[in-house]
Order: structure tokens, then C-alpha cells, then sequence
């Protein structure tokens, strides 16, 4: 399915878990998406693993990132991997020119609504997330967005948060490191993905919550800019994945904005930043793509 006007084109797929396929600047015919590297899509069952399909596009996560038993209501509920939402069939309704998707969870009661608006250079989505049900479930959301690596692409971040802490890394730094960002004490630019060597992957967050919900892109060969607006009360917390062929021979990284401190529910529930949804409560909110060009 495609969103076309001037300045963008946008594909989407509402059968695989409502998936960015495409981001596509007509103008200086670039691509941000990391692509599917296999000639067809797959379709996953909830439950799979998600490093065994596509891992391309633009995800959402929820009700968390890593697999995780979780007790509810006394019942043990198992969160699959990557979430529910990128394994679900999306019911799919145009209204004036939005795309409304909607899922009906099939291991929690709660609904996914995922509405899109394409106008001019930007690229708009509203999401409401509702516990449907009579008991709440500790859940968060997580934006999982694989850009394409290209050469002098920079990272665009908060210039507040100045400290991050590595999740894994296969290279140059350790599990549990505290490293200064942008640049690390050994020289390193954080901000320059390409500063991974072939065969390198590695994730950290910041430590610090954003204060300004505004990430993206500079894509200095190109003189644009891809830029993501949303607001950082509701999507705090701020990681970033970097593969440079360390994983599946991919080459793609991604900021992810979240709600939950980080990745499976065991950890955030730890941090003491892991959200609960309760009955008849809806978690609300927008995300921005904006396509600038300079000169």
C-alpha cells in the first residue's frame, strides 16, 4: 500500500504488523529505510523470532522488546519477541486521506490504533494504545525504526543527554560501559555510525531522559535532513542499535524512543521505569517525519 504526494512516498504494509516499508525523498531520490534484504516478505506468527524474517522497515514494539514471561491477573502471560504488534493483521480504513489501522491484541486485551497522515514534506502518525479489559498489564512502547546505513549520515539527538550505557557490543567497548557521547574518551564520535568497522554491531542508551522530543538524521552528502518529532514526556527514554555487518551481515542503525528503561519488562520494572496500562486507560501519542533539504 503507498501514501504519494510531491515530496514523499511512503509504503506500508498493514498485513505485517502495519510496517514502514518505505520513506522515499523524491526529490533527492534517497531512501531511509533499511530494505528487505529477501525478495519476499514472510509472514510471522506471534511467538517468532524476529531476527529469522525481514528485521527491515519501520516497527513499532509493544508490549516490549525482549521475550519475557510476565504474571497477570495470577495468570503467566509470555511477552513474544519483538512484541505483538509486528506480527499482527492490521483492519485497514481511509477516512479524508488518513490511514486508520487497527489490531485487537490476541494475548492481552488491549487495542493498537495506528492512524497516518501524509502532507507536504512530513509524514504524521497518531497512535492510541487501550487496555480494553478489567486488570492492568505493565507494558511500553518502542520505535523501531532501521535506517539504511549511507556514508556522512550524523546522528541529530538532544544535546542535553551526554552519557550513555552500552547494552552489548561484539567490539569496542563492554557490557555495562558508561561512555561520554558524542565522543568517547577514546575519540570515538558515537554519532557517526559509520565509526563501526565491518562486522561490528553493538547498542546503548542515554542514561539521562531527553528533554527535547526532536532525533533524526543528517545525511551531509545529501544535504537533507530526516528529522523525527514527538514528545519526549510521554517517549523518554532514548536508545541506539548499530549493526555495520556484525548482525546478519546487515548494515542499518536506529534511535528508539520509549516509554520503558529498556528492552524486556524484568529490566525496566528494575529501573523503576517500566509503565502500567490500566483498565479503560489509553497511552496517546504522535510521531513525526519531517524531510528537510539545505543548502
Amino acid at each position: 500500500m503507498m501514501l504519494e504526494n510531491n515530496y514523499l512516498k511512503i509504503e506500508y504494509l498493514p498485513h505485517l504488523g502495519g510496517k514502514i516499508s518505505s520513506i522515499y525523498d523524491k526529490q533527492k531520490k534517497l531512501e531511509f529505510l533499511f530494505q528487505n534484504p529477501n525478495k519476499s516478505y514472510k509472514k510471522p506468527t506471534i511467538g517468532d523470532d524476529f531476527s529469522t524474517f525481514d528485521a527491515s522497515g519501520f516497527d513499532d514494539t509493544f508490549p516490549s522488546i525482549d521475550e519475557g514471561e510476565v504474571t497477570i491477573n495470577d495468570q503467566k502471560i509470555l511477552y513474544p519477541d519483538h512484541g505483538e504488534i509486528w506480527t499482527a493483521s492490521f483492519e485497514e480504513k481511509i477516512d479524508k486521506g488518513v490511514i486508520k489501522l487497527k489490531y485487537n491484541s490476541k494475548i492481552l486485551p488491549y487495542t493498537f490504533q495506528k492512524n497516518l497522515l501524509l502532507k507536504n514534506n512530513s509524514l504524521k502518525i497518531r497512535y492510541k494504545i487501550t487496555n480494553t479489559g478489567k486488570f492492568s498489564f505493565p507494558c511500553f512502547y518502542t520505535f523501531h525504526c532501521l535506517i539504511d546505513s549511507k556514508e556522512g549520515v550524523k546522528l541529530i539527538t538532544d544535546k542535553h543527554s551526554k552519557n550513555v550505557t552500552m547494552l552489548f557490543s561484539n567490539s569496542r567497548f563492554n557490557k555495562g560501559d558508561i561512555i561520554s557521547y558524542p565522543i568517547t574518551n577514546k575519540n570515538i564520535d558515537l554519532s557517526n555510525p559509520s565509526s563501526l568497522y565491518k562486522g561490528e554491531f553493538e547498542k546503548f542508551y542515554f542514561i539521562e531522559k531527553v528533554k527535547k522530543g526532536k532525533i533524526g538524521y543528517n545525511y551531509t552528502k545529501n544535504n537533507t535532513k530526516l528529522l523525527i518529532y514527538y514528545n519526549e514526556k510521554k517517549l523518554p527514554y532514548l536508545g541506539f542499535w548499530n549493526t555495520q555487518g556484525g548482525f546478519r551481515s546487515d548494515y542499518n542503525f536506529a534511535l528508539e524512543m520509549s516509554n520503558g528503561y529498556y528492552d524486556s519488562i524484568e529490566i525496566a520494572k528494575q529501573n523503576d521505569a517500566c509503565p502500567t496500562l490500566k483498565p479503560n486507560e489509553f497511552f496517546e501519542f504522535d510521531i513525526e517525519f519531517k524531510i528537510e533539504h539545505y543548502v
